[in-house]
């Protein structure tokens, strides 16, 4: 986050590794971010992992990691009011932060949350 933003925002809280040296098994073939996040998430027995990398969510599924991507977050805030189009959302997304989702992909969310497909 900090290569997108001065600071971090107060909600998120910057947590680092017990041992930065030692990496899960399970985790040698994924880039160190996403071995990062896995060995936190099972460090501090984590509600949810967000991630979008396929290979690291399947890891973390073996590990009993809870995971979802972006898209699914922002499902979830959509379904308890805390985004109002996410038609809007996603097209930010896309437009500023480098997303990309296919139609089918957009259409599943769109109707999953309620907003007309069109």
């Amino acid at each position: 986050m900090l290569a997108f933003h001065s600071q971090l925002p107060k909600f998120v809280l910057l947590r680092l590794i017990a041992r930065a040296d030692q990496r899960l098994p399970q985790t040698v073939s994924l880039g160190s971010g996403e071995a990062e996040a896995i060995t936190l998430a099972k460090e501090i027995s984590a509600d949810l992992l967000l991630t979008d990398d396929l290979k690291a969510r399947r890891i973390a599924a073996s590990l009993n990691i809870n995971c979802v991507g972006v898209l699914g977050l922002l499902i979830r805030a959509k379904q308890r009011g805390h985004i109002i189009s996410m038609q809007e959302v996603i097209g930010k997304l896309e437009a500023q932060g480098g997303l990309y989702l296919s139609e089918a992909v957009k259409k599943e969310a769109l109707k999953l949350t309620g907003e007309s497909v069109g």
